[in-house]
C-alpha cells in the first residue's frame, strides 16, 4: 500500500472540522465567566461588629445582669462576633443573668444573594430547634415587627441546685445578610421573663448590626 505523505492525517481532518465551532464556544464562553467572575467579586462578606455587649445600653444591662462582669469575647472570623456577659459575683438578693449576643454575616454565592443565603441558615436553625435534632424539641414562637423575621426558643422550665426557677431563651433575628442570636438566662426567674429580655436586647442592638 502507498501512503501519500502530502495528505493530512485523519485525526488532524477531523480536528480542523472541529476547531471553529470550539473557537466559537469558546468565544461565548468568555461573557459567561466574566459574569460568574462579577458574582464572585460581590460575594465577599461584610465584617461584623467588633462590640457586641456595647450596643446594649446600660441601664437594660443593668437591669438583666446584676452586678456585671466584664464582656468576654470569643476569637472568631471576620463574619462571626460573639462576646458574653454574666453577673460577676452572684447574690442571693440581686440573683444571677448571663447575657451572650451572636452576629454572623453572609455573603453570597453564585446564584443566591448573601441575602438569601442568611435565610436559609436562620431556617435550618429553626427547623433544628422545632425537630430537636439531638436533643428534645424545644418551644419556638414567632416575635412579629423584628427585624426581617424573627423567633424565640425555650426549654422546659427548670431549676437551679437551690430550687428557684430558672428562666432561659433564645431570641433569633434575621435581617438581611446578617443572623443575630441572643441568648438569656437568670435565675430566679422564667421563660416568660427571659423572653421578654431576649426579645428586649435584640431590638435595642438592632440598629448597630445591620
Amino acid at each position: 500500500m502507498t501512503v501519500d505523505a502530502s495528505a493530512p492525517a485523519p485525526g488532524l481532518v477531523r480536528l480542523a472540522r472541529w476547531a471553529p465551532a470550539v473557537s466559537g464556544l469558546a468565544l461565548a464562553l468568555v461573557p459567561l465567566l466574566g459574569v460568574v467572575a462579577a458574582t464572585f467579586a460581590r460575594s465577599g462578606v461584610r465584617a461584623a461588629p467588633g462590640d457586641l455587649c456595647g450596643l446594649v445600653p446600660a441601664g437594660l444591662l443593668g437591669r438583666l445582669v446584676p452586678t456585671p462582669g466584664a464582656p468576654q469575647r470569643e476569637p472568631s472570623r471576620v463574619d462571626l462576633a460573639r462576646c458574653m456577659v454574666s453577673t460577676d459575683r452572684p447574690q442571693p438578693s440581686a440573683g444571677y443573668g448571663a447575657l451572650v449576643l451572636e452576629v454572623e454575616r453572609h455573603g453570597g454565592a453564585t446564584l443566591q444573594s448573601p441575602a438569601d443565603r442568611a435565610q436559609d441558615w436562620y431556617a435550618g436553625l429553626k427547623r433544628t430547634r422545632l425537630e430537636g435534632r439531638g436533643v428534645k424539641p424545644q418551644r419556638v414562637v414567632d416575635v412579629p415587627g423584628l427585624g426581617d423575621d424573627a423567633y424565640v426558643t425555650t426549654d422546659e422550665p427548670s431549676a437551679d441546685r437551690d430550687g428557684d426557677p430558672r428562666g432561659f431563651a433564645i431570641a433569633t433575628v434575621l435581617a438581611g445578610d446578617t443572623v443575630l442570636t441572643v441568648s438569656y438566662t437568670a435565675e430566679p426567674s422564667t421563660d416568660a421573663l427571659a423572653t421578654a429580655a431576649a426579645v428586649s436586647v435584640a431590638r435595642a442592638v438592632l440598629g448597630g448590626v445591620r
